[in-house]
């Protein structure tokens, strides 16, 4: 991942803590920028409370972090301040939204980095100096100023000055022990104003003045454009991104290279549907870049291997065709279809053999209701027992069937116990000569064993014939026996 991409992906985490820099510590950069925040939002009528998070994030930016995004920064800050002021003119529109606030607030840090006393000081006495600021920072009385347009090459020279006026006196004052106590404490709250102002100018001047100083190229533009994706994409919030989208397509043209980049953030933060989007509107112009129909297979095959994984077969014979259609030549995606193809297949068949038993099963169940309507329980018994046997081949694999099969399992287990039932107390009509203890303790039989061989021993000669109609009328039950 890009260094540049790596300062979005950290700084858009409001907790993250910058590593101190050449200035004031984090602590009292955060101070700083909030000040100016609240001075320009409220004197100003400027709104920019709303955005405090994002500003601040900015403003946690480490100095590396900075230079990376200010290339200017280490060979001449006043001029990365004036390029970014210049920029921030040219991209700002009628509102202020999150990425631009996220621009202000690492500008608003640098600003406070150049404009803090002892910078040419020994970096131990410095360093001293620093974090006796970062312990009485909130108990300072701020010296606040009107607001003036900023010329960054007149105005930082006499910002800068002034704060460095007093380095030996207060880097002696730290050699002899006097340190905070002297000089720098009572300084403190002149310190912390001047660059709380001059955060607060350079606000003002970006957000109300008119007239764009100096040029921007389109490489810039575009630049910004690709951070500002990579910042929304990584708070993943879709509305804002749409909105982001539309303020940022109108600030330069995209290369197509450039919207592939897009769509690889789009791809690697977990929105893969735009960045294909965006991989196809490349394709319309360009349908021979290789790189891009390569990324479109890529994600079709990988689609119909998640769709696999989860049993979605059509949904992943759908997604290795979208692949070929992008990349006839792919490697796999063939492989794929055709591997799902005969799944497909071979689903279906174990689908229509569970709907066939499940058909012959109701139709032994609605022949052995006949059978219960002619007084004719045993036949009935018969019946029900081989429906039952042919609902136990139906597998649960498919919901419906399944659902299908727990309920006529159900309706044959109770009916058969009532047929049961029904077999003990007429048991004297298997023999037509009383309720005898032999012919009782036969059906007593039915009742605990119920097994078909048993049942046609004690069906009456007139059932061999009609279990022969049976055979004949139901077709199916030959074929799944």
């Amino acid at each position: 991942m890009p260094r540049i991409i790596q300062i979005l992906v950290i700084a858009t985490l409001v907790l993250t803590i910058a590593a101190p820099g050449f200035a004031w510590g984090p602590k009292t950069q955060t101070a700083i920028v909030s000040n100016a925040l609240l001075l320009i939002s409220k004197n100003e009528n400027i709104p920019l409370t709303r955005l405090k998070k994002d500003i601040q994030s900015g403003s946690l930016l480490s100095m590396d972090m900075l230079e990376e995004l200010y290339p200017d920064l280490e060979s001449n800050a006043v001029r990365a301040i004036e390029a970014e002021m210049a920029l921030l003119q040219a991209v700002q529109g009628d509102k202020i939204d999150p990425y631009f606030a996220f621009r202000l607030g690492a500008l608003g840090k640098l600003v406070a980095e150049i404009t803090s006393p002892m910078q040419e000081s020994e970096a131990r006495y410095r360093t001293l100096y620093f974090a006796d600021v970062s312990k009485n920072v909130q108990r300072a009385t701020l010296k606040l100023k009107k607001r003036e347009f900023v010329d960054p090459k007149t105005y930082f020279a006499d910002v800068v000055a002034a704060a460095n006026v007093h380095n030996e006196l207060l880097q002696r004052e730290y050699q002899n022990g006097t340190g905070f106590r002297g000089l720098a404490g009572t300084r403190l709250p002149e310190d912390l104003s001047r660059s709380v102002n001059a955060v607060a100018d350079v606000w003002y001047t970006i957000l109300t003045n008119t007239a764009v100083q100096g040029n921007i190229s389109s490489g810039q533009l575009r630049n910004y454009v690709e951070l500002a994706y990579t910042f929304y994409i990584r708070r993943a919030n879709l509305a804002e991104i749409d909105a982001a989208e539309a303020r940022l397509d109108r600030l330069v043209s995209k290369t197509a290279d450039m919207q592939v980049r897009i769509g690889n953030l789009f791809f690697e933060g977990g929105f893969p549907d735009r960045a294909v989007k965006i991989y196809r509107a490349v394709l319309a112009d360009d349908p021979n870049r290789r790189d891009v129909i390569d990324k479109i297979a890529d994600y079709y095959v990988e689609r119909g291997q998640k769709a696999l994984t989860d049993k979605r077969l059509e949904g992943a014979l759908d997604a290795f065709k979208q692949a070929l259609d992008a990349n006839p030549l792919h490697p796999s995606a063939e492989r794929h279809r055709l591997e799902t193809l005969t799944q497909i297949e071979a689903r279906d068949a174990r689908l229509a053999q569970d709907q066939a038993h499940l058909d012959s099963a109701e139709q032994f169940q609605a022949l052995a209701e006949e059978e219960v309507l002619n007084n004719r329980y045993t036949e009935a018994l018969v019946l029900l027992r081989r429906a039952q046997e042919l609902l136990y081949q139906v597998s649960d694999e498919f919901p419906t069937e399944n659902q299908r099969r727990i309920r006529n399992i159900n309706n044959v287990r109770y009916r058969m116990q009532e047929l049961k039932q029904s077999v003990v107390a007429n048991a004297q009509s298997f023999s037509g000569s009383g309720f005898a203890l032999d012919i009782q303790h036969t059906a007593q039989n039915i009742v605990e064993n119920a097994t078909t061989e048993t049942l046609r021993a004690l069906m009456k000669a007139e059932y061999n014939d009609e279990l022969a109609r049976l055979q004949k009328e139901m077709v199916p039950v030959a074929t799944l026996k």
